[in-house]
């Protein structure tokens, strides 16, 4: 046609494609594209030439997968790796992956200012960009609130015996006025007690002496009755 001075014009379209329920879409790809030419004849309009049509009818009204299946359009076996994607379960995989994708694009990609005005009319009753902005910066720092709690608490160093006897023992020290300073060891905290208070002070240092005895013991195991005692000493200060 090309050759000759004729209107014509190219038409493409999709022929079939799968309906996805749950999105209520139907999904083309392209492999059931489908292209003809249609040329004006006068007193008849529009005529379609369709050389698809004219050979293989059957690929227009039943579709590639159907004329596959059907044998009407490879020679020979069905090749099995069409088969295999063929099946309920590799279907099942494709058209979830094509769900994710659509709802990305039609939630993310496409997520125009009027669609998110009408999402903060629904969110807050309202969609002033001040309103917006307050509500989505409180959601965001509860939210941040949230996640630095939960790991603040799960990376919170665990306590062994020794550390949870003497964390007692401050705070015990602390009602009575004694309060260790930053960097003051055990021994050094003792003997400055001893020094303002010398009844308390003697019960510390043997409480000391026994908590370092006890703590950086070069045993492997633990000695309970170690832990026992000291327990008792410091429950008796």
């Amino acid at each position: 046609m090309g050759s000759y001075t004729v209107v014509r014009k190219f038409n493409w379209y999709y022929l079939g494609g799968d309906f996805l329920p749950e999105e209520k879409v139907v999904r083309v790809l392209q492999r059931d594209a489908h292209a003809w030419a249609e040329v004006w004849v006068e007193g008849q309009g529009w005529v379609r030439f369709d050389p698809t049509g004219a050979v293989a009818p059957e690929r227009i009204d039943l579709g590639i997968d159907e004329m596959i299946e059907q044998g009407g359009l490879l020679q020979g076996q069905i090749p099995l790796a069409y088969r295999f994607g063929q099946t309920d379960f590799l279907r099942s995989v494709r058209q979830g992956w094509e769900r994710l994708e659509y709802r990305w694009q039609k939630s993310v990609v496409q997520y125009q200012q009027a669609r998110q005005q009408s999402f903060m009319k629904e969110l807050f009753g309202t969609s002033s960009f001040y309103w917006q902005q307050i509500g989505m910066l409180g959601a965001l720092l509860a939210l941040f609130l949230m996640l630095y709690g939960i790991f603040a608490l799960f990376q919170r160093p665990a306590l062994n015996p020794h550390q949870k006897l003497w964390l007692r023992l401050e705070r015990k020290l602390a009602k009575r006025g004694f309060e260790r300073r930053a960097g003051e060891g055990a021994k050094d905290f003792a003997l400055r007690v001893n020094a303002e208070n010398a009844t308390t002070g003697k019960q510390l240092l043997s409480i000391v002496d026994l908590y370092i005895q006890s703590a950086y013991s070069e045993r492997l195991s633990m000695d309970k009755q170690l832990l026992d005692r000291l327990s008792k000493m410091i429950k008796q200060l």
